[in-house]
């Protein structure tokens, strides 16, 4: 018997793919779509860019979102007498998922614009790797050795582990050919060497919460 171990994220699905031109006092009306995965999506946190009121709250798949812009939402000092709202979701994977640019918008002004990449980079500063060293024989020896590369910012233990590190680069350097080259040299067997990515929703919550 075999079975698919493969974890589905669920999503929002793209319920309006277009701009809306809506006239004040006309109302706009829409479902809020979900494509089903493994598990639900329990809870949907909703913003805008320009704060409106007297909307439909939505928080579920399913849910309607409906609003009436009022009479005085365009002002005269609008541009060719129009307002922008630009509505978002919170499901920070999803975005990664779907998008190839990601704005971040906070208090009506944009705090990031770019690739997942890039706004990691951006976040981060510098490269972390998580890597694993059998073989050697003292880990202590292993993170002096490590230190000494030139391309190496810090080396922090991983507390779970015995054989294990996390090794930060120098600002604008990659650390992990010198770290390869120096298993090799040391005859130490190098059985792992993953990226430490930044999630985005700590990046949203950074720049989000000053």
């Amino acid at each position: 018997m075999f079975y698919n171990t493969e974890v589905l994220q669920p999503k929002i699905k793209f319920t309006v793919s277009n701009t809306l031109e809506i006239d004040e006092g006309k109302p706009v009306s829409f479902d809020v779509l979900c494509e089903a995965g493994n598990f639900p999506i329990e809870d949907i946190l909703f913003s805008s860019n320009i704060p409106i009121g007297g909307y439909k709250m939505v928080k579920h798949c399913d849910d309607n979102f409906s609003w009436i812009p009022p009479y005085d939402f365009v002002n005269e000092n609008d541009k060719d007498k129009q307002k922008t709202v630009i509505l978002s979701t919170h499901i920070l994977p999803e975005v990664e998922a779907t998008c190839d640019r990601i704005l971040i918008i906070n208090k009506g002004k944009i705090v990031a614009d770019g690739t997942s990449d890039m706004l990691r980079k951006r976040a981060r500063g510098e490269e972390m790797v998580r890597i694993q060293i059998k073989d050697s024989g003292n880990k202590d020896l292993v993170a002096t050795a490590l230190k000494g590369l030139d391309s190496v910012a810090v080396v922090d233990f991983v507390k779970e582990s015995n054989d294990s590190f996390y090794v930060t680069s120098k600002e604008n350097q990659n650390s992990r050919k010198d770290i390869f080259k120096l298993c090799v040299q040391k005859n130490w067997v190098l059985t792992e060497m993953t990226p430490i990515e930044t999630k985005l929703e700590d990046i949203f919550r950074e720049l989000t919460t000053n």
